[in-house]
């Protein structure tokens, strides 16, 4: 999905579920059998996106961007690849200062290769015997336009007002970071630096889970990681409790409460864990400390050049945005900045106050 602000997104026709409030246009409609969430079938009559103006929104595409910015709950308008790219373009022209065909070009690329990609692994819309097309259709809808073909929309769809004047501390995680490597200063990398906080907390919270995981899992093996207990059938969970570096794991408050666990645990504790779990195995120690440092001391620029710097991809644009950002192109930001050719990134400045 294509993310506009708060929770309104737009998605392809044929990724089409009707799980939550939306608009369905489409052009091309009836040309195959698409289903809809448990086998539903398709409404009968679906308007194109110019009908779709014509009718609800006074043929004026300013107050279609008006009704979905008014939107507070998560609200997804389903259109077919060309008005899709076309609303893009406009979003685009409207949140970026000085926004080229070149760099739109950039965009749509990043754009649809990334959907492409995630085709691939995860599958798109409805899926049942009758309608295997989900995959498919990722894969031979989505089509990459030429540069030329950008300009053409370039000049067929303006900055839209709406949009101009969106808060840009509400867009996508990536627009956030190129803005801030093409320009540091920028009035937004609070908000970027937000973002990197809730998402490696995230992160970090499914690493302690993992870590619990091997340690409850070895039973009265867990032990050994803590010479001080004396664990054995019928106490392993009191033996646990004691134990300074072992007693979190059988803590029901530890879970999600980033303050709880901040106040109750020193955060060094997880470092022995993971040293004598490696010991153990016969492994080589795969070094949590710095993570472990930076996470918990909110050193969240460090733990944001630490990512670019690991040179694989980037952490904050998986998980739970897999399908609702442009992967290639924050990792595409990424590359800029480890090849210190940062100054490719300006025209993706976001428009200031």
């Amino acid at each position: 999905m294509f993310h506009i602000a708060k929770k309104v997104y737009l998605e392809y026709d044929y990724a089409f579920e009707n799980r939550q409030d939306f608009i369905l246009s489409s052009s091309r409609w009836s040309e195959r059998f698409m289903l809809s969430v448990n086998g539903v079938a398709d409404p009968t009559r679906v308007p194109t996106f110019s009908e779709l103006l014509q009718e609800n929104f006074n043929n004026k595409i300013e107050d279609f961007w008006k009704f979905l910015l008014n939107k507070n709950n998560k609200f997804v308008v389903y259109v077919d690849s060309e008005t899709l790219t076309s609303l893009q373009i406009q979003y685009w022209r409207s949140i970026f200062e000085n926004i080229t065909p070149e760099s739109l070009h950039i965009l749509h690329t990043s754009w649809v290769e990334s959907r492409r990609l995630h085709g691939y692994f995860n599958k798109i819309g409805s899926w049942t015997k009758e309608n295997k097309w989900s995959r498919a259709n990722a894969l031979t809808d989505l089509k990459f336009l030429t540069l030329d073909e950008i300009k053409v929309l370039y000049q067929n769809n303006p900055p839209i007002d709406a949009l101009k004047n969106i808060d840009k501390n509400k867009v996508s995680f990536e627009y956030l970071l190129a803005d801030y490597l093409a320009d540091n200063s920028t009035p937004y990398k609070n908000e970027l630096f937000n973002r990197v906080k809730i998402l490696t907390w995230e992160n970090w919270l499914d690493e302690l889970e993992h870590l619990k995981y091997e340690i409850l899992s070895g039973t009265i093996d867990a032990g050994q990681l803590d010479p001080s207990i004396n664990v054995g059938v019928g106490k392993i969970e009191s033996e646990l409790a004691k134990s300074n570096i072992l007693k979190w794991t059988v803590d029901p408050a530890f879970g999600q409460d980033i303050d709880y666990i901040r106040s109750t645990y020193n955060y060094e504790i997880f470092n022995p864990c993971w040293i004598k779990l490696a010991e153990i195995w016969g492994v080589e120690y795969d070094d949590m400390s710095e993570l472990n440092r930076l996470v918990n001391t909110d050193k969240y620029e460090e733990l944001l050049m630490r990512d670019i710097n690991r040179k694989y991809g980037c952490s904050y644009t998986r998980t739970r945005f897999l399908n609702k950002c442009n992967q290639v192109f924050a990792t595409w930001c990424y590359d800029r900045k480890r090849s210190n050719k940062t100054n490719d990134l300006s025209n993706f400045k976001l428009k200031r106050p």
